[in-house]
């Protein structure tokens, strides 16, 4: 899904949205994706910068999965929770994950002083700890989805992700 948006920004040159249509429909012999797979292709597009998006099911998603549309639909109110990171311009701040091969897509994110760091764990397992080190020092870090406190130390605070899954953490920058 990242590598899909990221293509279609460049083929856009980044002067038009870029939406992409989410699969909730299942191929013939297949399923459908389940929750947190929905959850998590959602928030790549995010973190890969689409500006909005919407979900395609071949008619099928409602009618054959009825019981996903709760998903889909709460999915729909986390993701509204955080359009104005969405609509952000790019923080000038530098971000470094360590490790620097972890299963995890960022965007990094400006508004009013703040810092916003989209993470997604695009992987089946759980991350382990992964580092997120800014280039400027840190007051506070708090995740958005879940409303924890984030401890930080210095200019970078450690976060775990479980399997495919999404986290924002709000940065209040030291002065």
């Amino acid at each position: 899904v990242a590598e899909a948006v990221r293509a279609a920004r460049r083929t856009v040159r980044d002067e038009k949205p870029v939406w992409p249509v989410l699969q909730w429909y299942k191929y013939e012999g297949g399923r459908f994706p389940n929750a947190e797979e929905l959850r998590c292709m959602a928030f790549l597009a995010v973190a890969a910068g689409a500006k909005g998006l919407t979900w395609y099911s071949f008619y099928h998603g409602y009618k054959d999965n009825a019981a996903g549309w709760p998903d889909v639909a709460r999915i729909g109110r986390e993701l509204r929770s955080v359009e104005d990171i969405v609509l952000a311009p790019y923080a000038d701040t530098r971000l470094r994950l360590e490790p620097p091969d972890a299963p995890v897509e960022c965007m990094l994110k400006r508004t009013e002083g703040r810092l916003h760091i989209v993470l997604v764990n695009y992987s089946d397992a759980p991350t382990g700890p992964v580092t997120c080190r800014l280039s400027t020092p840190i007051a506070s870090a708090r995740e958005r989805l879940g409303g924890a406190a984030v401890p930080a130390e210095g200019d970078a605070f450690t976060i775990e992700l479980g399997a495919y899954e999404p986290k924002v953490v709000d940065v209040e920058l030291a002065r």
